[in-house]
Parts: structure tokens; C-alpha cells; sequence
């Protein structure tokens, strides 16, 4: 049983002076801001695939250079339009959106250039804007809010450190992008780091792994451990978390949420992955509260000696899971796509990146691997960037974002 410390809150509110926008999320209109001029999506062939199931590769198109961090936009609000998928553009590390086919490129956190006409606050400070990188977005289930990480006060701008994708000196942010309001939802200490999160299907729970040792990279993650949050808004369209518990279910080691469904008997699953040193396998965990107590469970879903395994995803229907697969070779991983159903019974490679007589063209000489996925929201493709490696020891030296779509519904509801 899990005590809960109500009387902790991760939360802090920055209150802007701007109220809430007079068109509200009705209506059509566009609106100005930087736009992407890099084009729209290249399409990649898939002559190589052969639609042997619902899930096999039908094609694989890439949608951004130099972008990673792919998350579905479920809602539709005209403060937004034509806006599908909220990702991270390496070349500003700033927060963008495009449609589904990655067009209608927008930034919505770049200084002094943006759709929303409102900065980030800390870009405010005084300090070149460029110093507080911003990345690992993930809209709100069904209010027009996007969450993300951004570097905070106690930075040193440390590429390798304190970029949102490792995250130390990082806290969780949210903008409401029909208000333009941006609430600041947490205070982390000086030295302490926070990496990828999970929002509950249904938008009432939020977990965030709060890292508390940086361990020795590459060898070693280090520790963290897992914050459960209450996520609400109110009724001016802010989000907020209350920390309900923390659990490090495996005991000290590097934990890594992905994705929150709630089940019909009102329990939430959470898909996470976990490990000590530099190797992470795949776990569920599953918690109900009653009142001020929750009572929970944890599974380790499979574990494969030599290999890698992150990202783990709920297909819309829930029947399916997508994650990245592979081994540690020199300083990056060589991981493709796999999908499965969530007891991981059933197993099927969807990509060959890392394997050159599978995929002849298509393959990455020198290897890669995937970053964040998503879903489409009707099961039929997802998203991900992929770094590609140079050499063993000279990893991610490209980023591609990709939509890749299955021959079948493969996830769909």
C-alpha cells in the first residue's frame, strides 16, 4: 500500500497577465508565425515491403529534417488549425506543429516569431532566448494544452546535460493555446533532471521520472525515480499537477514512463521502461487510488540479453504496443520498430534500419535508432524521429522525423 503526501505539491503557477483569448477553441481563423521553409514531406519509397499482416511496413515517409519528438494532436481547435502533430525542430530547439503529411510547419515557442504572439517567460529574462532549450512535447488528451520541457534558471547549457532530451536542470511547462498562457508545473532543485513523461488517456493522471543522479554516461543512466500527479485544469484553462505518490517499483535504478490507459475497472496501466547501467527493459505497472491511498502492482513484460528496449507505446485500441528494439554498438543504439500485443505473446518487426539484406535501400550503413512514437489516433501509422549514426563512436549524427504507415489497421480501435 502507498501512502499519499498530499501536502507536497509539484506545482508552480506562472501567472502572465494575459486572460483568455476572445476567440476561445470555436470558430476558424489562421494565424501568423514562423513557418518552416524547408518544404513539405519527402516521400521514401517501400518497394521493399510486402503487406504480409495489418502491421507490416506499408510506407515510410519522412516528414522533418533535423526534428525528433513526435506527438499526436488528439483535439481539433481553431486556435490551432491544420495542426497534427506537436514536435521539436533541432535546428531551433523550439517547439513546432505540422499536419499529418508535415505540412503547415509552425513554431509555436520561438522568440519574437511565433503563431501564438506570446514568449516563453523565461525567454524574457534578459538572457539570449537561445539558452533555454525547449523539447519532449506532448499534447493534452483533450484540452488544447501542450506540455513540454524546458531549461530552466540553474542551467549551464550543457548540450550532452541540459538539453530536454536528458533533461538536468529541466522543468515541465504547459501552454493553453487558445488562452496564450503558459503555467510553469514544477520547481526542480539545482541538479536535479527530468526526462520523458506519460499523460493518462483520459488526462487525470501525469508521470514524470524525477532524475536524482546522473550516473556515468554513457555506461551508466544513473537514478530516478517516478512521480504519479493528479493533472487538472481550471476554469481558466491552466494546467496544474499534485503530486498523489512516488514509486521506484524495482528498486534504485533509471526509470522511464511512456504512456498511461485506463482500464474499464477504473485502474490506470502505465508502460515504462527501466534498468540499471545502460540497458532498459520494458515494464507495466498498474495502480487504483481510493481516497488518500492507491494500491499497485509492477511487471517486467519481457527482458532480451544484449538489447535495448524503450519507448513503449498503447496502440488507440489498446490490443497493440510499439517500441524500439536493439543493441548498444560503440555509443548508439541500433534499434528498429517492433509491435506487439501488450503481453508481448505476439511479436513482429516492423522496421530494418539496422539490417542491410532486409532493406538493401533503406537500411543505415553506420545504424540508428528511434526516438519518441506516437500513434495515429485511428491505428494506422505512427510516428517517430530517428537518429542515424556516422560511425560507432560518432552516433546521432542525423535526425529525421518519419511517419510510417501499416498495410492494415494495425492499431485501431
Amino acid at each position: 500500500m502507498i501512502k499519499i503526501r498530499v501536502s507536497r505539491m509539484v506545482m508552480a503557477v506562472i501567472a502572465l497577465s494575459l486572460v483568455l483569448s476572445e476567440v476561445g477553441c470555436t470558430g476558424k481563423h489562421g494565424r501568423k508565425g514562423r513557418t518552416d521553409s524547408r518544404g513539405t514531406a519527402l516521400a521514401a519509397g517501400s518497394a521493399e515491403a510486402e503487406c504480409i499482416s495489418p502491421c507490416t511496413m506499408k510506407n515510410d515517409t519522412i516528414l522533418a529534417r533535423n526534428a525528433v519528438g513526435p506527438s499526436w494532436i488528439a483535439w481539433e481547435s481553431p486556435c490551432l488549425p491544420n495542426a497534427d502533430l506537436v514536435y521539436v525542430d533541432l535546428d531551433t530547439w523550439n517547439i513546432w506543429v505540422m499536419d499529418e503529411l508535415g505540412g503547415n510547419k509552425r513554431c509555436l515557442t520561438c522568440y519574437d516569431d511565433n503563431i501564438l504572439g506570446v514568449n516563453f517567460p523565461l525567454d524574457d529574462d534578459g538572457q539570449p532566448p537561445a539558452i533555454h532549450w525547449k523539447g519532449d512535447p506532448e499534447a493534452h488528451p483533450t484540452e488544447p494544452i501542450v506540455f513540454f520541457k524546458a531549461e530552466n534558471e540553474n542551467s549551464e547549457h550543457r548540450k550532452l546535460r541540459n538539453s530536454p532530451s536528458i533533461g538536468w536542470d529541466n522543468d515541465i511547462w504547459a501552454v493553453n493555446v487558445c488562452s496564450k498562457r503558459y503555467t510553469r508545473l514544477t520547481n526542480l532543485a539545482p541538479g536535479e533532471g527530468i526526462q520523458h513523461s506519460a499523460i493518462s488517456d483520459d488526462g487525470q493522471w501525469y508521470v514524470y521520472p524525477l532524475r536524482y543522479d546522473f550516473g556515468n554516461p554513457p555506461r551508466d543512466f544513473g537514478y530516478a525515480t517516478m512521480l504519479f500527479c493528479d493533472l487538472f485544469v481550471d476554469q481558466n484553462g491552466d494546467a496544474h499537477l499534485v503530486e498523489r505518490f512516488e514509486d521506484n517499483p524495482n528498486g534504485e535504478m533509471y526509470y522511464e514512463p511512456h504512456d498511461i490507459r485506463k482500464n474499464d475497472s477504473g485502474s490506470y496501466t502505465l508502460l515504462y521502461t527501466a534498468g540499471s547501467k545502460n540497458r532498459l527493459d520494458p515494464y507495466s505497472y498498474e495502480w487504483k487510488c481510493k481516497g488518500e491511498e492507491c494500491s499497485s502492482g509492477n511487471e517486467m513484460l519481457q527482458t532480451t540479453p544484449f538489447q535495448h528496449e524503450e519507448f513503449t507505446m498503447f496502440s488507440p485500441s489498446g490490443e497493440k504496443i510499439v517500441w524500439m528494439k536493439g543493441p548498444l554498438i560503440g555509443l548508439g543504439y541500433h534499434a528498429d520498430l517492433y509491435v506487439s500485443t501488450p503481453e508481448f505473446t505476439e511479436v513482429e518487426r516492423v522496421t530494418w534500419y539496422n539490417n542491410c539484406l532486409n532493406w538493401p535501400r533503406r537500411c543505415k550503413p553506420h545504424g540508428a535508432q528511434l526516438s519518441r512514437l506516437d500513434w495515429k489516433d485511428d491505428g494506422t501509422a505512427v510516428f517517430f524521429g530517428l537518429w542515424i549514426h556516422a560511425g560507432p563512436l560518432r552516433p546521432f549524427s542525423k535526425t529525421e522525423l518519419h511517419r510510417l504507415d501499416f498495410c492494415g489497421e494495425c492499431g485501431s480501435r
